[in-house]
């Protein structure tokens, strides 16, 4: 089952790409625990992912390529809607899941210049300003390599400074794999069709009354059956 095809990007709207950026950690972690929207849950960590990258990304991982699903807050020469529809739209090669996967064999994160991490041509040949360093998180489902959180540190891009200390970054990688096992619990839930109803699958009550009336309908009015695991 393939991880990451979402939809999430197509409801792209000012709500969409701040809900959880300025959220405590534990409000992030209760978040996790109680939804069941797999493209919500991932929405919600990549904008927390914030505190710790600029231009970020979450991508798919298939046996032989990776493909970004959700961006955010990459600087190109269009603007943010048009860069994250360009990103979106690859397909980059990597060899192998398998030869990825070793990479983090003993670590929980990778960082580095993106060519030393295999991943230059996810920005060749695109309107983004190439970053200088990556930072990649694993996410792993039942022992296996199902997508990646990428993204810049925030101190390597001119005119910003790193907003949270270098052993924080655990907080994110705890985050990541919370979310990681909550998608699996999600994927044996559909698998036995015991998922809760539509409509019940967002804690909306977290996510405040206007981000609630603007995006609640548009949710229920494109419901996601996709298999991929973080469709």
């Amino acid at each position: 089952m393939s991880p990451l095809k979402s939809k999430a990007h197509v409801m792209d709207t000012s709500i969409l790409q701040s809900i959880g950026s300025t959220w405590s950690t534990d409000r992030v972690r209760e978040f996790i625990s109680a939804c069941y929207d797999r493209r919500m849950l991932m929405t919600v960590v990549l904008n927390h992912a914030s505190n710790w990258m600029l231009g970020r990304l979450i991508c798919e991982v298939s046996d032989t390529h990776i493909q970004p699903r959700l961006a955010r807050g990459w600087v190109s020469l269009g603007s943010e809607e048009e860069t994250a529809r360009e990103l979106v739209s690859r397909d980059v090669y990597i060899g192998s899941r398998a030869r990825m996967g070793r990479l983090f064999e003993g670590r929980d994160h990778l960082r580095g210049p993106t060519h030393r991490l295999g991943l230059a041509s996810l920005f060749e040949e695109t309107s983004l300003l190439p970053p200088n360093e990556l930072l990649v998180i694993p996410v792993t489902i039942s022992g296996h390599l199902a997508a990646l959180l990428l993204g810049e540190p925030r101190r390597f891009r001119l005119g910003h400074r790193d907003t949270r200390p270098e052993d924080d970054l655990d907080v994110l990688i705890d985050l990541v794999d919370q979310a990681a096992c909550q998608l699996r619990d999600i994927l044996r839930h559909m698998k036995k069709d015991r998922l809760p109803p539509e409509n019940e699958r967002i804690p909306w009550h977290m996510l405040g009354s206007d981000a609630t009336i603007k995006l609640r309908d548009e949710v229920l009015m494109t419901p996601n059956k996709s298999q991929n695991t973080l469709a």
